[in-house]
């Protein structure tokens, strides 16, 4: 906080009075970032006629007359504009926002053009395509001319003074186009720069388009756009603004203007003649003339350029006795009171001293050299000739930037009287009067035109209109000190005949010189034009979003919550306020504290048009409320320096009851806004996770939740129903499922919003039971069809807002919504009967009493997991509670004739009894995981192949003939597939004319056809291939295996090549209608299952088995279809088809879940596949029996036993004619050394 804006406030102003513009917002004392609100009126010019230039000068600062008239001076000479209308760069302070305008240059109100705020440091570029272009930097905001191609309006016809017609609001001053084309030169050998229409094209070359400069009926400035045909070459066909570059006229300086630097920023800021007021000072630099470059002074008279500075104060002498007509004297009012170290230091003022430099030395034709000394102020009631020498006249010209400083009084002795060491007051100079002051140019006479004599002591010998001013000597030592004395030439002659003119003023201001003396320096203000500093906030890569915090150092306030660091976010209800991260919290998971940051307008970044600082908008990333959309400015340190990341801005358009002192004091949607008075920066984000309990899948249909509360006190309650049906918070667990998972985007956030159905009793049975909202605001459990019919009752929606974050856990509280997604109200506990009912949103995140859960999945089991030792072995799969199990049935009375091998149920006992399945895993996942079942299962681990061996070559199998290919392994056999594709695995089958051969009783049936499982993919032969070894064994068919001489039998690879042997191939592990070979086994009921374990013992587990007839099934069991007995043949209980139409039709049955057959798993009893319980090799035997395999005449030998991924499971030297090597459940590989590798399947 600066404090010397307290000043202007509170203080008294002890010279004169300041005339501000209108300052409805005037700074506060206490604010975070003070920036400038008022306007100092120290434009009004007292010489209004303008001289037009030849050349730039990048060192000054020029006026833009808009549309010059031909009017000329006395001489003829087109050289200057009497009256103009001069281009001004404007502030709204109440938004900071820059526009410009065309005003008079006489004018007196408020609509005149400021000083500084009319003058133009023109920066020329050269320009391949027009020779030079031009940059406009105003000098009053240290912003360029620049506009934004998208805020230009079309220009259609303007009148002849540029103005176009309708209502058409001004254009913001901001954007990409900041350079311009103008003249083709940047100076002139002969003449002077006429009015030249200024023009930019476009910045996308493409649009083939131009903006231009047009006023309102305001005189506002509006940016123009014509297309490049319509504007004419240089806007010739256009009336837009012409502009022409010109010197500004001088001004006589008040103490005011003095005092505020010519209107620099801090102008504002006044004080007495006391140092450490902190109030402004007037010290002035002093330059080589026509150059930059400073001058050293010797180091005796810092006092003038470094040390303490000066006040400015004004004295009125209209009315003193004797005095001459004041205008002829008007101007020379100011006293410059020295700043005083402490208040017991004396008073002391500037002035010209009557002693000299090198008095014993002087010579008359040189400057008198009087000495420029720090001395006592005198008394200033009344005007003496000593008074006189420390009241000056100040004028300043305002395109050098430069002062002329002349004394009223810098009459000297004479050289005698020096010589002779007369004292001052014993010449009569000490009484002269005031019309024999003798430095008067107002009064035009000449004085001491003879040679000077010690009676004639009249001072300065100088011209009629010539000043005496401040200026440099030089001593004979080479040292510089400063001085008063004539001007020494002016441009092209002497002074006595440089035709120089007085302009007369009727308001009582000095007469001017309309031309430049030259007094060897030029002095200005030692001051710093220390511009706001725009900012923008740039994208960085990989940050989305940021978090907005307060920087300040005020006392902590609004309950703890503003104080330096603390956060700016919204509430359940989307209100802004100051909030503090609790540790409990991670704001990264809240989108409420965080913010978008969109930079506006133009986005080019190139030259020679380029934007680096565009304005910004300031967005909630949940609720989308714009916080701030405009400039922001940089935070500067008490020397002036930027201080990076931290922002402020202007913005003083919000509601009257606003206190801008204490920031977001007021709380609600009317007050969602940053508050100006506040100083921000901004951190990344830098883990933007999802703010809501987003689920979706499985998630939702395959998984139920428990919520845990969470208040600190370690209780373990939950979230439950009591025996009433009210939700409230108690020891027992509820499981809930987060049903109807509906994704939704409102306030500009999308999330995902939920009904609260309870655990259904089953698996079976849908109970529908969901938590609803009754006419008491509370929460009650009731089946949907009472919700529906009951009018006291509303079906809730819930979302779940993360508001806490420990220990890698994520907690949320309850928002009831609509069903669009709109918050209505948040859960809380009550303290006493622990119920849960709705309170107001507009409660800070993260306080004490929101509610908030850890809601835990809870495994749901819904469907049988197989422990690894259940997988890759035979098993029975039997039917409950009827002693039958599946098997493949080719000869009963509903298969036989028809083709294929179909599924069917078997009694047990029936003789032959019909062998097992196989179990071979589809997919494995947490929550439903597939399994597909084969009979006569053949295991071929991976291998390699070279393709020019086949059956008689002697390359085929695992050669080592350097160019082999490597082949993943594979499970060949016959597959159980669901036929409700009806899939083609004969050719001569007519599908529309034949369906009933895949159905019975009008109900889908399931096969076993040969396939190949190898990776993710299962292979389905074409009804004219086989794995059969011999053609014979399926007539007409051709076989897909090979053997090697060694007996080894194999795919051969050709065929995974081309796939000419397959009918389909189908992707096993997606759960989509397309797989019909991999299945479910979805639990009947919650009996036997193992909290938190997946190896259930699935032995005493019934379950459905499940296919995907038209997607997977979920609580409800409305998609899937399961299997069903019926008169012992395997149907789907789901799903039919009309007799002869394959694809349905109105007499399609419609089972349900309830209508499946439960089955079990028998896996003691089950019967190998391939019947290979003894592998005899040479003289060598394995054996497999139960969870180990028997090795018998292998003494010494050593034995590797793979499973069917190619892994090692035992690898060891047999020391013993009979060996037993434990291995798991499966199939596995037995390689003996020296002996061809042998199946076995392991029980």
């Amino acid at each position: 906080m600066n404090k010397k804006f307290s000043t202007l406030m509170t203080g008294a102003l002890l010279v004169g009075s300041i005339t501000v513009a209108s300052a409805q917002h005037a700074n506060k004392s206490d604010w975070e970032v003070p920036f400038r609100t008022q306007d100092v009126t120290a434009a009004r010019l007292d010489q209004i006629a303008v001289t037009k230039i030849n050349k730039f000068d990048s060192n000054k600062y020029y006026q833009l007359v808009v549309n010059e008239n031909a009017e000329t001076d006395a001489d003829g000479e087109n050289a200057y504009i009497r009256t103009p209308k001069v281009l001004v760069q404007t502030r709204d302070y109440t938004t900071g926002k820059l526009y410009l305008k065309v005003v008079d240059i006489n004018e007196t109100n408020e609509l005149g053009a400021k000083l500084t705020s009319s003058l133009w440091k023109i920066d020329v570029q050269e320009d391949a395509s027009n020779g030079v272009n031009f940059r406009f930097i105003n000098k009053e905001t240290g912003y360029p001319l620049t506009f934004d191609h998208e805020n230009a309006v079309a220009g259609g016809t303007l009148t002849a003074d540029s103005k176009i017609s309708g209502a058409v609001e001004k254009t913001l001053v901001d954007g990409c186009i900041d350079r311009w084309t103008w003249y083709n030169i940047a100076e002139k050998t002969t003449g002077t720069f006429d009015a030249q229409k200024l023009w930019a094209f476009v910045h996308d070359t493409n649009s083939k388009k131009v903006i231009a400069l047009a006023q309102n009926a305001s005189g506002d400035v509006v940016a123009v756009e014509y297309s490049d045909a319509d504007a004419g070459v240089n806007m010739a066909d256009q009336n837009v603004i012409a502009l022409t570059p010109v010197v500004a006229g001088a001004k006589v300086l008040s103490a005011n203007d003095i005092n505020s630097m010519i209107d620099a920023d801090g102008s504002w800021e006044y004080g007495n003649s006391v140092a450490g007021d902190n109030w402004n000072k007037a010290i002035f630099d002093v330059f080589k003339s026509g150059t930059t470059n400073e001058v050293e002074l010797a180091a005796t008279y810092d006092y003038f350029v470094r040390e303490k500075g000066y006040v400015a104060e004004e004295h009125d002498y209209s009315g003193l006795e004797g005095n001459v007509s004041i205008s002829d004297y008007a101007g020379f009012n100011i006293a410059l009171r020295v700043k005083k170290a402490s208040t017991t230091e004396p008073d002391s003022v500037l002035m010209v001293s009557t002693e000299a430099y090198e008095a014993d030395m002087l010579n008359p034709e040189k400057s008198p050299n009087l000495k420029l000394v720090n001395a006592p102020a005198p008394d200033y009631t009344k005007l003496t000739a000593y008074n006189a020498r420390s009241i000056f006249k100040f004028t300043y010209f305002p395109t050098q930037d430069s002062l002329v400083i002349e004394p009223w009084n810098a009459s000297s002795m004479s050289v005698a009287e020096y010589q002779a060491g007369t004292a001052w007051t014993a010449t009569s100079l000490a009484s002269a009067t005031t019309k024999q002051f003798y430095n008067s140019v107002n009064e035009g006479k000449a004085r001491g035109t003879g040679a000077m004599t010690a009676a004639d002591n009249t001072g300065v010998k100088k011209a009629e209109n010539e000043p005496v001013a401040i200026t440099i000597a030089y001593l004979s030592d080479g040292s510089v000190v400063p001085t008063v004395g004539r001007a020494r030439t002016y441009q092209g002659g002497a002074f006595a005949s440089a035709g120089l003119a007085i302009n007369s003023k009727g308001n009582g201001k000095a007469y001017v010189t309309n031309k430049q003396a030259d007094m060897l320096i030029r002095i200005g203000f030692d001051h710093d034009y220390s511009y706001l500093a725009r900012a923008t906030k740039d994208k960085k890569e990989g940050v989305d979003y940021y978090f907005v915090r307060l920087s300040t150092t005020k006392a902590a306030s609004q309950g703890e919550k503003r104080v330096d660091g603390s956060y700016i976010v919204s509430d359940f209800a989307g209100h802004m306020y100051y909030d503090v991260k609790e540790n409990e919290q991670d704001f990264n998971h809240m989108p409420a504290t965080q913010w978008v940051v969109k930079q506006l307008g133009c986005d080019n970044r190139t030259a020679p048009q380029d934007n680096e600082t565009p304005r910004v908008r300031i967005t909630n990333r949940e609720f989308a409320n714009v916080a701030f959309e405009g400039q922001l400015y940089n935070v500067k340190d008490a020397e002036g320096k930027v201080v990076a990341g931290k922002y402020y801005f202007i913005d003083h358009t919000k509601d009257a009851n606003v206190n801008y002192l204490e920031g977001l004091s007021q709380h609600g949607a009317a007050y969602n806004f940053l508050n100006c008075g506040d100083t921000i920066y901004f951190d990344d984000v830098k883990d933007a996770t999802r703010g809501y309990l987003d689920l979706s899948g499985k998630q939702v249909t395959d998984t139920t939740y428990v919520f845990n509360l969470i208040d600190g006190l370690n209780n373990e309650m939950f979230l439950t129903a009591d025996v009433n049906d009210t939700l409230t918070i108690a020891k027992e667990q509820l499981e809930f499922q987060l049903d109807n998972a509906t994704s939704v985007t409102a306030n500009g956030w999308t999330k995902t919003i939920y009904r609260l159905k309870i655990k259904d009793a089953n698996q079976i049975d849908n109970d529908y039971k969901y938590i609803a909202l009754d006419q008491n605001h509370k929460f009650v459990a009731k089946y949907e069809e009472d919700i529906t019919s009951d009018p006291s009752l509303t079906m809730a929606w819930f979302a779940f807002k993360e508001d806490a974050h420990a220990n890698g856990a994520h907690y949320y509280a309850m928002i009831l919504t609509n069903a669009k997604g709109e918050a209505l109200q948040v859960l809380r506990r009550q303290p006493i009967s622990n119920e849960m009912k709705v309170d107001d949103l507009c409660t800070s995140m993260g306080t004490t009493t929101t509610t908030i859960f850890d809601i835990k999945p809870v495994k749901s089991h819904i469907y049988v997991q197989l422990a690894e030792n259940r997988v890759y072995v035979p098993v029975n799969i039997q039917k409950e509670p009827y002693q039958a199990f599946l098997y493949e049935d080719a000869g009963s009375v509903y298969s036989a004739g028809k083709g294929m091998n179909f599924v069917g149920v078997q009694p047990k006992n029936v003789t032959p009894e019909a062998p097992s399945v196989y179990i071979d895993l589809a997919k494995k996942d947490d929550y439903r995981p597939l399994y597909m079942f084969v009979v006569d299962p053949d295991s071929v681990p991976a291998y390699t192949f070279c393709k020019d061996g086949n059956i008689e070559a002697p390359h085929g199998l695992n050669p080592s003939c350097g160019h082999e290919e490597s082949y993943d392994g594979y499970l060949a056999g016959r597959f159980m597939i669901n036929l409700q594709d009806s899939v083609d695995l004969y050719e001569n089958i007519n599908k529309l004319q034949n369906a009933s051969i895949f159905k019975h009783n009008n109900k889908t049936r399931l096969a076993f056809v040969e396939a190949i499982h190898k990776g993710d993919k299962l292979y389905i032969l074409k009804s004219d291939y086989t794995l059969g070894l011999k053609a014979w064994e399926k007539k007409g068919s051709k076989t897909v295996i090979a053997i090697e001489q060694d007996g080894h039998k194999y795919i051969n690879p050709k065929y995974f090549k081309d796939n000419e042997a397959f009918l389909a191939v189908i992707d096993v592990t997606k759960a989509d209608d397309a797989n019909k070979a991999a299945f479910a086994l979805r639990r009947v009921d919650f009996k036997n299952e193992v909290e938190g374990s997946e190896d259930v013992d699935v032995k005493d587990v019934q379950f459905y088995i499940e296919t995907a007839a038209t997607g997977y099934g979920a609580f409800k069991g409305e998609t899937a279809a399961w299997l069903k007995e019926e008169d012992g043949v395997a149907v789907l209980a789901q799903k039919a088809n009309k007799n002869g139409n394959h694809e349905g039709s109105d007499d399609a049955i419609n089972e349900g879940i309830n209508q499946a057959t439960p089955f079990t798993f028998d896996f003691e009893n089950a019967t190998t596949p391939t019947e290979n319980e003894t592998i005899g090799t040479s003289a060598i035997s394995v054996v497999a029996t139960d969870g180990a395999v028997i090795v018998k005449g292998a003494q010494g030998k050593k034995v590797v036993i793979n499973n069917v991924l190619g892994q090692a499971v035992a690898n060891t030297v047999i020391t013993s004619s009979e060996a037993t090597i434990s291995v798991p459940a499966g199939v596995v590989f037995v390689a003996v050394e020296g002996e061809a590798a042998v199946k076995a399947i392991v029980k």
